[in-house]
């Protein structure tokens, strides 16, 4: 089995749930032979308790017939569990018969083998398996980013004709004013700042289209998605790191108040801290001085995480923080533009483009709570009794 490219990823684990000890025995010998990593189980609950709770599982090996909960069953929690949904699963069984391979595939087995094993092809099977496992994962990846790159173009174009359309309206009123003026015989000095007054709102409608422009450039090359399995508390340190100095030059303190020391996050760590980093860019720089800042993460049970950065500032109305989500004019711009990135709308590309999403949650007088959302499927912790 051909180890795997990084560091945090270094041998292919594999679930083994079977209830015959001696096929136990036979398949860890085989999978340490392939350089893999055996999890045994001897049945379909105690193999859920373990795809559950470990960092990572790159293949389940299931037998149909096992005590407690079978493999049909096991399959079933596999793929309905968002963490485990897209793991190779390889049934192999003794059964032979139609109706129970295809119970299997319908439940949502990847491949079928039977029993008594052929050894001499079950390596090119798996390392098989495992290439295709590899090609599907790049493509839902590729796809999360071009959804992404999608939905910032579409912000991209539907803020620039909003912005259009009002500069149109104010230069046909400026225009109708001006023929108002000519008819009327108004001053030449009014008349020169009626036309002046038009050239300013072209020149405006031009820099907001050059500006969508640049901006949609920037976003799309800085989305980025990879499957690098880090720690999570790396990111927050890291995106603290980034922005220490800052805070202590506002006497605004930031402290992690909550986080769970043994997730581990596939994503593109660079991309993610610099989301985090500027959510609490943001917190600092909108804070009174003195006030916390406070940033907290949660694995929840259904194995979706969040990053929670509160401050106490002075809050937004919704109408508001939805703007600063899709910045369009020179104020909003230049303010963001003080820190990394290119605002909120980086952010929100980010999260979308690992499967997750943005949410901002705020009040006026009652500060603001900014939520970045990562899918299960990109989370893992660890559990050291799992192994």
């Amino acid at each position: 089995m051909t180890k795997k490219d990084n560091t945090n990823q270094s041998r292919t684990r594999v679930v083994v749930a079977d209830d015959d000890p001696i096929i136990r025995e036979l398949f860890e010998s085989k999978l340490q032979q392939m350089d893999c990593e055996p999890l045994l189980a001897e049945d379909g609950a105690e193999a859920w308790k373990v795809l559950r709770s470990a960092k990572r599982v790159d293949l389940a090996i299931v037998d149909l017939d096992m005590p407690n909960v079978d493999g049909f069953s096991l399959i079933q929690c596999v793929r309905g569990h968002p963490r485990t949904k897209h793991l190779p699963i390889v049934v192999v069984t003794s059964r032979t018969d139609t109706k129970a391979i295809q119970e299997a595939f319908a439940a949502g087995a990847t491949s079928f083998l039977t029993k008594p094993l052929h050894w001499s092809t079950f390596n090119a099977h798996i390392e098989y398996l495992m290439r295709l496992t590899q090609s599907a994962q790049q493509a839902r990846m590729q796809a999360q980013r071009s959804q992404a790159a999608i939905r910032i173009k579409d912000l991209v174009l539907r803020r620039t004709l909003e912005a259009g359309t009002q500069g149109t309206a104010q230069i046909q009123s400026s225009l109708e004013r001006l023929v108002a003026a000519l008819e009327s015989g108004t001053d030449i000095d009014d008349i020169a700042a009626h036309i002046s007054s038009i050239g300013d709102q072209a020149t405006r409608i031009e820099g907001v289209l050059a500006q969508a422009q640049n901006l949609t450039r920037a976003l799309c090359s800085q989305v980025s998605v990879r499957d690098t399995r880090v720690p999570l508390i790396n990111i927050l340190a890291n995106a603290q790191t980034r922005l220490s100095e800052a805070a202590r030059g506002r006497n605004v303190p930031v402290s992690v108040v909550r986080t769970p020391s043994d997730a581990y996050i596939a994503c593109d760590p660079e991309g993610l801290s610099l989301a985090v980093s500027h959510l609490i860019d943001n917190a600092v720089r909108y804070s009174p001085e003195g006030s916390n800042v406070t940033l907290e993460a949660d694995v929840h049970p259904d194995g979706m995480l969040t990053l929670v950065v509160n401050d106490e500032g002075p809050g937004m109305e919704p109408d508001f923080y939805a703007a600063r989500l899709h910045p369009n004019n020179e104020e909003e711009r230049a303010d963001q533009e003080k820190s990394e990135g290119v605002g909120l709308a980086l952010v929100k590309a980010i999260a979308e483009a690992h499967g997750g999403a943005l949410e901002i949650r705020s009040m006026p007088n009652e500060g603001t709570s900014a939520m970045l959302v990562l899918p299960a499927d990109r989370v893992y912790v660890e559990d050291v009794d799992a192994a």
